[in-house]
């Protein structure tokens, strides 16, 4: 017998590439980085050309995206790994998958798909469909398939399972050959006549119906006891089954399968090779396959004597073929070119063909010279086509967009005298060609193929648009984070049941309340604080401690509300305090104060706040040392100081005794609190201090502070005093603003209040006031009275120059309705402290500032962050950034004025981007990005004005 292979030695030349076959590493693609095995073998019926294999994984009859696949080469054979993954994630009896391509030996296309229970080594056929259809629909192992339809054709399991093409190459064995053409052209007959008689969309449809509906057949066949058993009995069986889920029509049809199997049996037998076997025998089908849906359509019985007919019409169709002629047109339909009958014996005159077996694409194209138009025609769709072919065989598609722009360019736009794509063109000569087009999908499979020079891959540009994508995303999440967390926290603190200026103000009263009692030596004290309270004090003393009781009594429309607590302390005589020398001091304050200056009504809200607070000092030899412990809390609102301590170092005036402070040193403070939503915990040191030499020099910082009194006095020179009209609160009005009494001492002869006017030094005063007084000697007003201003300057404590130049947080912050949270340090170094000109408006500190910890955002992986700024030298910024798997650390080094360095970032998955600027503008010519060992992933340019990275790849996109 004749070499059956010969008909396709043209595509063999066409599709030749060096270094590269139907199989191996450059052929197929891996869909995960887990174990996989290799899936191999043939499609074929003929051999099948172009077609798509692919692990149907998930049923659905399409080769998806997702699933692995190669296109097959012109010996129909494919190779690709299919992943452990994959296969454990599968549907259960999931198959391989042939869709597509062309019949090397017919020049027809598939019509529908052809499949096969997977195993790893596979030759896809119509035999194998049948086998896949009882393990479909039946539940049987693949083993069984196999056997049952070897049984039901009367073949061997090893001829079922066999490259059919191969057993008549090298075993002259055709009888397996033409069970699986028979089998093929009997379904594809009965799929079109469906689809002409509108039993079906269309003719693929129908044959992967027709195939999922043969296993019931199949099983009856196969427990037949006929030893002339063929192809045919299968479809007899279907045609006569009323259960059958199949159209009336292609049962009908079906009637005529065994005209079918006797034609194409005849062609492979008496035919040259399997080449004019298939075109004959095609031929013949489609006149049958003419004939019978004629017949169907005007409901003519297909009965012994039109299949008689049938017969004699097909055996005279075969004797009158022009296989050369037909075989011509099947390419030019395959292509879904139009050619008349005439177009088609010019070509097969102008290129000399005598033979099918000469007929194929690349030879008409080479050959033939008429007529111009559709062989220029059949030119741009064989070339797509071949480059198809050519990217499937590494596992790569394209769309049409992709090959319309390369024939386009077929003709060369840079103007070369040779073809943009050549079938004896090498990988790395096609990929370059793919490149030079400047098409971003054609550059992007040429980076998958071979990568020009230097260039990176395909992976490594994804992974440079993954990073700028993540770092855009996570930058922009993270200032929406920060810009929607610092508004809810502000709205927190408005509407916290805890009001810190309440308190403070509150307590700065008491306390002048009783510094103001001890002064005048009363143990009691009424002083109206606003216009709706009252603050009373009681004192007492008890073993060595004093206790001033504080009651707040508030009245509104005959209501009272109280707040009360206490103050205390040692009983020491303050007067003669040796600041050098002392016992521990401890002081308490305990008790509610209200929740604001006015009355809250707001429902759900307390009308207290709780305080606590405890501190002991202790002497040292340079000055004190203190603890403080202190508490606030209102409606589940709360904040808590813990051990905070603190040393206040000062030395002795030699002559008055006095303590000259020198600094405050504050450490060791825990704090916790609830605010709203959020709660704060953690660590504050003040690790060290520097004296600054200039602040020193001068004598130290002293914070000046001046407060203003207006006192009014009224005396009685014979009788006593009667207050004649009081309006609540006894108010006086200095510059619009209202004040109430911050002390008052009434007795029988007079009445004297102090108000506390926060307005700085009062050089001239204005009063109204709303109380009139009387005497009880009959005059109008008082004898004597008085209104006087006092202010005075007060300073804090001398610091002697000295500054924090270590301090430190580590704690957490976090929002309890969303579980976003910070957790971690801030560490702050002032370097050059000692000799910082701090009035000197240019001065900048040099500090060396680190941020390190953990950022919680809302449906937001956790996220790790490092900030390490040092300007001592330059400006110097190091960022550390890990989200998810991805790590990305940013290098900074920029001069004084910020206009001049150098960006770093380097990606955990080898991106590596370097971005120069000079001037405060990027140096695009030195600004690189590229993978570690220095492979080019694209550039940096500017873009009506617009800085860009512009992809190897042809994309683009701004910076981040």
């Amino acid at each position: 017998m004749k070499n059956y292979l010969s008909s396709t030695l043209a595509l063999s030349v066409i599709l030749a590439l060096a270094g590269c076959g139907g199989g191996g590493d450059d052929s197929t693609t891996t869909t995960s980085a887990t174990t996989s095995t290799t899936v191999s073998g043939t499609a074929s019926d003929g051999y099948l050309s172009g077609s798509t294999v692919c692990f149907d994984a998930n049923g659905n009859g399409l080769c998806d995206v997702t699933e692995p696949f190669q296109i097959t080469d012109e010996n129909g054979t494919y190779s690709f790994p299919v992943t452990q993954d994959l296969l454990n994630s599968a549907e259960a009896n999931a198959s391989l998958l042939v869709m597509g391509g062309m019949d090397i030996d017919s020049k027809k296309a598939l019509v529908g798909s052809l499949r096969a229970p997977y195993n790893t080594n596979v030759n896809i056929t119509p035999l194998s469909t049948m086998a896949h259809a009882l393990v479909q629909d039946k539940s049987i192992s693949t083993d069984e398939a196999y056997a049952k339809v070897a049984d039901a054709l009367g073949l061997t399991v090893e001829e079922v399972t066999a490259d059919p093409v191969k057993l008549a190459e090298d075993e002259n064995n055709t009888k397996v050959i033409a069970a699986s053409m028979s089998l093929n052209r009997i379904v594809t007959s009965l799929a079109k006549t469906a689809s002409d008689a509108g039993d079906a969309a269309n003719a693929d449809d129908a044959v992967n119906s027709i195939y999922s509906a043969l296993s019931d057949a199949i099983e009856t066949a196969a427990t037949s006891t006929d030893t002339n058993k063929s192809v045919s009995d299968v479809f007899v069986i279907v045609a006569s089954d009323d259960n059958s889920t199949l159209p009336d029509s292609v049962k009908e049809a079906a009637k005529a399968a065994p005209v079918i199997e006797t034609q194409v049996t005849e062609a492979v037998e008496n035919s040259g090779d399997l080449t004019d076997a298939a075109v004959l025998a095609d031929a013949v089908v489609e006149t049958i396959q003419t004939e019978l849906a004629t017949a169907i359509e005007n409901n003519e019985t297909i009965d012994d004597t039109f299949l008689e007919a049938l017969e004699d019409n097909a055996t005279s169709t075969a004797e009158s073929v022009d296989l050369v002629k037909t075989a011509i047109l099947n390419v030019f339909d395959y292509y879904k070119v139009y050619i008349s009958d005439t177009d088609a014996e010019t070509i097969k005159n102008s290129a000399g063909f005598e033979s099918s077996s000469d007929v194929n694409a690349y030879a008409i194209l080479m050959k033939a010279t008429e007529p111009v138009s559709v062989l220029s025609t059949l030119k741009t769709y064989y070339t797509q086509d071949a480059i198809k072919r050519y990217l499937g065989e590494f596992g790569l598609a394209i769309s049409i967009n992709g090959l319309e722009t390369l024939t386009a360019f077929e003709t060369s736009p840079f103007g070369l005298t040779q073809p943009l794509f050549s079938p004896t063109m090498d990988k790395v000569e096609f990929a370059k060609a793919l490149y030079d087009t400047g098409d971003a999908e054609l550059m992007n499979l040429s980076l998958k193929i071979a990568p020009p020079e230097n260039y990176a891959t395909t992976t490594d540009v994804q992974k440079a648009k993954d990073l700028f994508t993540s770092l855009r995303t996570q930058a922009n999440s993270a200032n929406e984070y920060a810009n929607s967390e610092s508004i809810e926290i502000d709205n927190a603190l408005n509407d916290v049941a805890i009001n810190l200026e309440v308190v403070t103000s509150i307590l700065d009263s008491i306390t002048k309340g009783i510094s103001y009692a001890m002064e005048t030596n009363q143990t009691t004290l009424s002083r109206q604080v606003s216009e709706t309270r009252v603050s009373s004090l009681t004192k007492s003393v008890d073993s060595s401690t004093v206790t001033w009781a504080y009651d707040i009594n508030q009245t509104i429309d005959g209501s009272e509300t109280h707040w009360k607590g206490i103050i205390s302390y040692p009983d020491a005589d303050f007067d003669n305090f040796d600041p050098s020398s002392f016992e521990p001091l401890h002081a308490v304050l305990e008790g509610d104060l209200p929740l604001d200056f006015e009355a809250v009504n707001e429902e759900g809200i307390e009308d207290k706040q709780s305080v606590k607070a405890d501190v002991t000092i202790t002497k040292t030899s340079t000055g004190s040392d203190f603890v403080l412990s202190a508490s606030i809390s209102s409606n589940g609102d709360s904040y808590a100081l813990t051990d905070a301590k603190a040393s206040i170092a000062y030395t002795t005036d030699s002559t008055t005794g006095e303590p000259l402070p020198t600094y405050v040193k504050l450490n060791n403070l825990y704090i916790d609190g609830t605010v709203g939503d959020y709660t704060l915990s953690g660590k504050l040191d003040v690790n060290s201090y520097a004296q600054n030499k200039i602040m020193a020099a001068a004598g130290g910082a002293e914070i000046e502070t001046t407060e203003s009194w207006i006192n009014v006095g009224f005396w009685c020179n014979n009788g006593d005093i009667i207050i004649h009209e009081q309006i609540p609160g006894f108010e006086i009005t200095y510059n619009g603003n209202v004040y109430y009494p911050q002390y008052a001492d009434i007795h029988n002869s007079g009445a004297y209040f102090g108000y506390e006017i926060n307005e700085g030094d009062i050089d001239q005063y204005s009063i109204d006031y709303s109380f009139e007084v009387v005497c009880d000697d009959g005059q109008d007003t008082p004898a004597n009275s008085d209104f006087n201003v006092n202010s005075w300057t007060e300073s804090e404590p001398n610091n002697s120059g000295y500054l924090p130049s270590d301090l430190s947080f580590v704690g957490k912050l976090t929002n309890n309705t969303n579980s976003s949270y910070f957790e971690g340090s801030v560490a702050a170094k002032w370097s050059d402290v000692a000799d910082a000109n701090l009035s000197d408006e240019d001065y900048n500190p040099k500090l060396q500032v680190t941020l390190n910890g953990k950022l919680q955002m809302p449906s937001s992986p956790l996220m790790s962050l490092r900030i390490d700024f040092d300007n001592s030298n330059g400006n110097v910024l190091d960022t550390t950034y890990a989200y998810g798997d991805l790590s990305v650390t940013s290098h900074n080094v920029m001069d004084a004025t910020l206009d001049n360095g150098t960006i770093t970032v380097n990606a955990s998955t080898g991106i590596v981007s370097t971005i120069k600027l000079v001037d405060g503008d990027i140096d695009y010519a030195n600004s690189t990005l590229t993978t570690k060992d220095g492979k080019i992933i694209g550039t940096y340019r500017e873009t009506s004005g617009v800085p860009t990275i512009v992809y190897i790849d042809g994309t683009f996109e701004s910076l981040p």
